[in-house]
């Protein structure tokens, strides 16, 4: 290209198609050699406003596990959607929220939610028997400070069936060898998550905002 593309002045909007508000969702199963598969449910959003370059992120929150998300996945094209099918370790009844991110890659984000979604757990048990996608017992703060030549350590705790994964993100980009329960912050400012996951699922911890302080703790040092 000759020159950068330019900065959307608009940001984007985003809203679910589906599932709607209060739907329960229900799921067929087909038996292939013995073995029984769940189908999936569509989760669609339609994007307006920005220039068409954008990526949605879709979360999972349950009633029963407040303040804890898992990623179902991420799609950086039109129709943006991800398939989904409910994990081994749902609770029967269990109320569900759907979270829709939008990113333009270029500064602007939005996001919807759908509430209030159940599902009909009645047929076939999903996913993988006895399995437990992982839950953090101990979450990464809000915010933190990283001090001039101080390392400041984030760290997570989680439970879920072994082995579990862990990977660390910064400003939506990988920490290549961040693969730990816990990353040493050196001066580094910027917003931190941390993905656990298990062959169950993959449960999100943060955001937490890291600034960076001079050796006295003031900031921007």
């Amino acid at each position: 290209a000759a020159a950068a593309l330019p900065s959307p002045c608009a940001v984007p909007q985003v809203a679910f198609v589906s599932p709607a508000p209060g739907a329960t969702l229900t799921f067929s199963s087909r038996e292939v050699d013995g073995q029984a598969f769940l189908s999936r449910q569509e989760l669609r959003v339609e994007v307006s406003g920005g220039d068409g370059l954008a990526e949605v992120t879709f979360l999972l929150e349950r009633a029963s596990r407040p303040g804890q998300y898992e990623l179902l996945g991420t799609d950086d094209t039109a129709p943006y959607r991800v398939f989904w099918r409910p994990p081994a370790d749902l609770v029967p009844g269990d109320v569900l929220t759907f979270t829709a991110t939008v990113d333009d890659l270029r500064g602007h984000c939005a996001a919807a939610k759908v509430e209030g979604v159940r599902v009909d757990v009645s047929g076939p048990v999903p996913g993988i028997r006895g399995a437990t996608v992982p839950r953090l017992i101990r979450s990464l703060p809000a915010s933190a400070t990283a001090r001039l030549g101080r390392a400041l350590t984030l760290s997570v705790a989680a439970e879920g069936t072994g082995p579990l994964e862990y990977q660390w993100i910064r400003d939506g980009e990988v920490l290549a060898g961040a693969e730990g329960e816990s990353l040493d912050v050196t001066n580094a400012p910027g917003h931190y998550i941390v993905l656990v996951r298990n062959r169950a699922g993959t449960a999100v911890g943060g955001p937490t905002v890291v600034t960076a302080a001079g050796a006295d703790g003031v900031p921007g040092e």
